[in-house]
């Protein structure tokens, strides 16, 4: 029997839903729970994001200089209006001409090639390693150097250069030569090398090459007669 009051009940109510008694000294979060784990919806970036920032702005830095430079090349375009010069072969005069009985042909030609500059603003200046070649059947039989030389605006001027050479061709060339000869019908082929440097103002700037190919058919070879050209075909080739 209980003597010290009513009996117990047959449960207990504790004092929060987890089952145990707070203990009320200690610190509330001791007795809470951990609620569940959700990602982050904003991650923390890693440092490669600077790396695409770093190519962003190389990029757009290269992009801003092209513009920049094509801006600059459309303004001096416009001012200047750059043209190639032209060169075309006027006239060949054979000074001497002989063939030996060993098939040694000695050749002496004065070639005139007219070089025109039609700018207003840009001259040339002409000359290092530009030579003149004269051919016959793929055989070079003559050889001569282009002078040094400046060329001012808006001009045209006749070069004459003169070619030599002293070549065997051979005894089926010779044969061939005496025949066309024979014929006045003579080809030959002029190659000319020509190195050309832009000036504009009082500043030389890159240097190109210009390149002429020249199909000739003659009819004569003979020394201190004029030489009748009866075709000709010319090409030009640059190389920058």
């Amino acid at each position: 029997m209980y003597h010290n009051g009513p009996p117990p009940p047959p449960y207990t109510m504790l004092d929060n839903q987890y089952g145990y008694s707070p203990n009320p000294y200690a610190h509330p979060a001791a007795y809470q729970r951990n609620g569940p784990r959700y990602p982050n919806p904003y991650p923390r970036r890693s440092g490669g994001s600077s790396c695409c920032r770093c190519i962003c702005c190389c990029c757009c830095f290269f992009f801003l200089l092209f513009i920049i430079n094509i801006s600059i090349f459309y303004a001096l375009y416009s001012v200047y209006d750059p043209r190639l010069p032209s060169f075309r072969i006027e006239d060949l005069g054979v000074k001497s001409l002989t063939i030996s009985h060993d098939s040694m042909i000695n050749t002496e030609f004065l070639v005139s090639i007219r070089a025109d500059n039609p700018n207003r603003k840009i001259s040339f200046n002409y000359g290092a390693e530009g030579y003149v070649k004269i051919l016959y059947m793929n055989i070079n039989i003559g050889t001569g150097t282009i002078p040094n030389y400046h060329q001012p605006t808006e001009n045209s001027t006749l070069v004459k250069i003169d070619i030599k050479g002293k070549t065997e061709i051979g005894s089926e060339v010779q044969k061939d030569f005496e025949e066309r000869r024979a014929m006045q019908r003579i080809p030959i082929l002029v190659l000319v090398k020509v190195p050309v440097s832009v000036v504009v103002g009082e500043f030389p700037l890159r240097e190109f090459k210009i390149y002429v190919i020249c199909h000739m058919l003659l009819d004569n070879l003979e020394p201190g007669k004029p030489v009748g050209i009866i075709s000709k075909e010319t090409k030009l080739r640059f190389d920058f």
